[in-house]
């Protein structure tokens, strides 16, 4: 009797040119299959020693420990435990990356994202990734949409999912995490076990497949933080329980064993989940699961915060399952559908092959027989049939092993490991194996049996023979056939001919006319969507595919908030023309985009979701001119003003007591490096001290506009306040004079912006951002000029009040008017909220240097960029913008008058800073309105924004006193024109060379979504 060899399949797949002939082992050379399965870069097994003594004595994931070499259970595989002491990063475990990244010689080929390849801990694991559900789901999920995706078997739909959810908690563990103890240290159950609070829940069907993603998990969480835990049924409940014990922050699980844990609220809660990802979506949401996923999907809790979003994923997703997913899902999810729904890979060479039922077995052996060694998948209806072909292989002398229900879990596993290491290359399973399995180098699927239609046959076909030509690869499947079968052969003929592939003569009776050919494209699609996928209009433009859009990660890996584009061409000319992504607006109004031309559509696509450049290269000039000029402004002007208030105190000593200018720049320094502490704290403490502050602010405010109001006895008139002028510049005319004016009013204004630049930490800024940003602005405007009202109405004579001893106008004011006790509380008031806008415009300069050093325009650039793992800050861009504050305000020692020529840079800078990127959506016209936009009255505010500030510019630069000496000079022209000089400099000598732009992070919009009939409907982004 002819026998499978082992050794040959050792030899075969590790690449040695020796090969056992017929008079050898028996085995049938096919030079062709050998060489077809070479080329398609197929991994070769470790080798083992399959005597009785060294039974997986080394197989991945076993624990080496015990006496008796068992190996482990999947849920307490080794993980990477994060330590409180780490940095960004953790250190590396060398023997854990073996086990994680090279057990299973992780080598295949395929199709990659240029930019996700490059991430360190994706590229220890060998993973390249298709960019046809990944660069289109990516983005989504990053934006904050809910989501449907559908793609092919094998399309990398796990990594679609688990690379943006952990992207988007990379860095944000200590935040947003339950407490957990340190394992590092020990632990005991009793004293140190913590509910498990999972942030990311991911569902599915079979305990197979959960464990499979639980271990890629393990490798993208690699030296990070998170901690991912697994929990399925058939393993000890007991040690599941330990292990979320210690902490769980991705937790995947079947329905059944996590509602049990969910009932038992000490084990498990879900009220910090933030990502519910339900994969194999159609199997779970059948009415089978319904009650289950009720459950499960609802939280069983209520979340904390209300922010959760639902990803479900699947190679088949029929109209039905459709509406009922649609029953969790936000109104402005968004659905990608890679291919046709129901469709299988192109890369799969299948085979029909007439085998009566009686000669099956034989028919097996011989299949495997011709061809090379390689792992095969043997498929069959029953549990008892998988036994019975189980036992004909493993007596015919073939390493075989099986997979079902019957078996224990033990059993599946040991099952599952000897299959991966290629200790037994051949499995039987039934259909517990069919869906999700991602088992590398299985070339070959053979339906033993095939499925039966009234089961769903055509979707677990689907699933089946898609455990072959993974991520790009190529692979046989071979179907045995009979009249039994007969009901499958319709769909059988439609899915050959729809993938360019012979059918055999005896299925040619079931071909359908040419004019009845019809694949039933996206399952039982709706008509208004077949409708509204004509429409692809503004789809389709860009130069490029990838250029300006990818995304480089901030700390740590994976990628944080990364994706980008690679080329579509190998993915399959099929996958192309029929796949499509379609965005559903609020009020149920949707767009549906055929991405007939992926590259050219990738970059509109990216920009519909939040990812543009804001400048283009071309602006880079004026890019680089702003930052410098903004931020050495910025840099002077923090903390200056405390000598304000300082002065102020003269009136506590009646006018015969002044600061020096030592005490003066000591105070600030002082003053500043409490800022920085504060800064160094996290942005939720910001938060409750700014809320604090706003309410002081509006207190102190009106108690002193009514105090000067009710006590003041000679006040002005209204005609004195709204009509007179004097002017004590020397400039003429009068109204000229007026002007300087808006010096004050500039440096006002020029804070009101804090708020932007810490979108990145805060929750759905795309409308908390300009919220804030428009009520700064609205209450300082409105607010500060009826108090400049009500001052200008009691101050008295100007000139007396410009003569004061402690150069303070507006603190004599308040002692003139309501006396020495009254002028020094509200002279301390006003330091208080000096102080805290020091504190904002702290933070807004940290994160303006955090921004600039992301872009590699600081030097030192990597340092700035470094983020406290405890407060979640960019720690160093902080105390680097201490320093700098410090060493620019030391000017002030040498001469106030220059430290005043500083203050107008600020203004003038600033400005700028906000005016250039509305002067670039002038010219360049790439803006996406939000959620805060004035329509067409906007282009006409925008040009006014633009001219007004060039105007005011001039303004700011001129002298504010005549005649000019060295005593009045205004110093901003020289701070200019030499920033001015050096940035132009740097930029030809250097900038012009590398830079491009910003780079790309996620923005945040509201886009408008055309249902293809001319109405819009609002589309929210994160």
């Amino acid at each position: 009797m002819d026998s499978f060899e082992t050794t040959a399949m050792a030899q075969a797949l590790a690449g040695g040119e020796i090969y056992p002939d017929d008079n050898g082992t028996g085995t049938h050379k096919n030079d062709e299959a050998y060489a077809a399965a070479r080329k398609a870069g197929w991994v070769n097994p470790q080798a083992y020693d399959y005597s009785s003594a060294n039974v997986q004595a080394t197989a991945a994931g076993e624990d080496k420990t015990g006496g008796e070499n068992v190996p482990t259970w999947a849920h307490s595989a080794k993980r990477y435990e994060w330590n409180d002491s780490h940095g960004d990063i953790g250190p590396e475990v060398p023997e854990l990356e073996e086990q994680l990244f090279r057990s299973e010689l992780r080598t295949r080929q395929g199709i990659k994202f240029e930019e996700i390849s490059s991430i360190k801990v994706i590229a220890e694991s060998a993973e390249k990734i298709s960019p046809i559900i990944d660069a289109y789901t990516i983005p989504a999920v990053v934006s904050g949409h809910d989501l449907i995706a559908t793609a092919q078997t094998g399309s990398g739909k796990t990594a679609a999912y688990l690379i943006p959810t952990l992207s988007k908690l990379m860095g944000k563990g200590k935040k947003l995490a339950a407490p957990r103890p340190n394992v590092l240290n020990g632990f005991d159950l009793r004293t140190d076990g913590v509910r498990a609070e999972p942030l990311i829940l991911v569902i599915a069907p079979t305990r197979e497949l959960c464990c499979q993603i639980f271990d890629e998990c393990r490798r993208l969480c690699y030296r990070s933080m998170l901690r991912p835990c697994v929990a399925y049924g058939g393993g000890p409940m007991r040690e599941q329980m330990e292990e979320l014990a210690k902490g769980c922050d991705i937790l995947v699980g079947t329905p059944g064993r996590l509602i049990d844990f969910m009932s038992r609220p000490n084990v498990l809660s879900m009220n910090r989940c933030r990502f519910y990802i339900i994969d194999e979506a159609d199997e779970l949401l059948h009415d089978d699961w319904e009650e289950e996923m009720g459950k499960l999907i609802s939280g069983g809790d209520a979340n904390e915060d209300a922010d959760r979003h639902y990803l479900l994923f699947s190679a088949t997703f029929d109209k039905n399952m459709r509406k009922l997913a649609k029953k969790y899902l936000s109104n402005d999810h968004v659905r990608i559908r890679v291919g046709r729904a129901g469709s299988t890979h192109m890369n799969i060479k299948q085979n029909v092959m007439w085998v009566e039922s009686n000669l099956k077995q034989q028919a097996l052996y011989d299949l495997l027989i011709s061809m090379p060694p390689s792992r095969t998948l043997v498929f069959v209806k029953s549990k008892k049939t998988a036994d019975f072909v189980d036992d004909f292989l493993f007596n015919m002398g073939l390493p075989s092993t099986s997979i079902h229900s019957d078996r224990t879990q033990r059993e599946r596993e040991d099952a599952l490991r000897a299959f991966k290491t290629g200790q037994a290359p051949i499995l039987v399973a039934t259909g517990v194996s069919a869906r999700g399995l991602d088992i590398r180098n299985v070339m070959h699927v053979v339906n033993f049996d095939l499925p039966a239609i009234e089961h769903n046959g055509q979707d677990e076909y689907i699933h089946r023979i898609g455990r072959t030509a993974r991520i790009g690869n190529e692979g046989l499947a071979t179907s045995f056939y009979n009249e039994r079968d007969e009901p499958m052969a319709e769909f059988l003929v439609k899915i050959l001919i729809e993938c360019g592939q012979p059918v055999p003569e005896f299925l040619e009776q079931f071909k359908p006319a040419a004019d009845q050919l019809n694949f039933d494209d996206d399952s039982g699609a709706e008509e208004d969507e077949a409708a509204a996928g004509q429409d692809t209009g503004g789809w389709g433009v860009g130069e490029s595919g990838g250029e300006d859009l990818g995304a480089v990660p901030s700390t740590t890996a994976p990628a944080q908030e990364a994706w980008g584009t690679g080329g579509a061409e190998a993915s399959g000319g099929a996958w192309r023309s029929i796949s499509t992504v379609e965005i559903n607006g609020p009020d149920g109004r949707r767009k549906t985009v055929q991405l007939e031309d992926l590259t050219s559509a990738d970059r509109e696509l990216a920009e519909k979701f939040g990812y543009k450049p804001v400048f283009k290269r071309e602006f880079g000039y004026l890019s680089t001119f702003s930052f410098a000029v903004s931020i050495s402004g910025l840099f002077a002007t923090v903390t200056t003003t405390f000598s304000y208030p300082l002065y102020a105190g003269g009136a506590a000593r009646d006018f015969n007591w002044s600061p020096s200018d030592n005490a003066t720049v000591g105070v600030m320094a002082a003053l500043t490096v409490f800022c920085g502490l504060v800064n160094s704290l996290s942005t939720y403490w910001m938060e409750k001290m700014t809320k604090t502050y706003v309410i002081f602010h509006f207190g102190v405010l009106f108690a002193c506009a009514i105090s000067l109001l009710a006590v003041t006895k000679d006040k002005h008139d209204a005609s004195y306040v709204f009509t007179h002028v004097e002017s004590n510049s020397g400039w003429a005319p009068v109204g000229w004079s007026f002007l300087f004016g808006f010096l004050s009013v500039s440096w006002t204004m020029t804070d009101y912006d804090a708020t932007a630049h810490i979108t990145e930490e805060i929750n759905e800024p795309e409308i908390k951002a300009p919220w804030a940003i428009s009520l700064a602005m609205g209450f300082t405007y409105v607010l500060g000029f009826l108090f400049n009202i009500v001052l200008v109405f009691c101050m008295g004579n100007p000139d007396d009040i410009l003569a004061s001893p402690i150069a303070q106008p507006v603190i004599q004011i308040y002692y003139n008017s309501l006396g020495k006790r009254a002028s020094i509380f509200f002279a301390i008031a006003a330091f208080l909220v000096l102080q805290f806008v020091c504190f904002t415009a702290t933070q807004a300069l940290a994160r303006t240097v955090f921004a600039f050093s992301r872009d590699k325009l600081v030097p030192g650039s990597r340092l700035w960029t470094k983020v406290a793992a405890l407060t979640g800050t960019p720690i160093l861009a902080v105390w680097f913008s201490v320093f700098w504050c410090i060493a620019i305000n030391l000017i002030g020692l040498g001469s106030y008058t220059a430290i005043s020529g500083v203050f107008n840079v600020c203004a003038i800078a600033l400005d700028w800073s906000y005016v250039i990127p509305i002067f670039c959506k002038l010219i360049f016209n790439k803006f996406e309105p939000g959620p805060w936009t004035m329509g067409p009255a906007g282009k006409f505010v925008n040009i006014w924004a633009c001219t007004w500030t060039l105007f005011v510019t001039i303004i700011f630069i001129l002298p504010t006193v005549r005649p000019v000496t060295a005593l009045n000079m205004n110093y901003a022209i020289v701070f200019l024109a030499a920033i001015f000089l050096a940035a132009t400099i740097w930029w030809y000598a250097s900038g012009r060379k590398w830079y491009t732009g910003p780079i790309v992070e996620a923005e945040i919009e509201e886009t408008e979504v055309d249902d293809g009939n001319g109405a819009h409907s609002s589309e929210k982004k994160d």
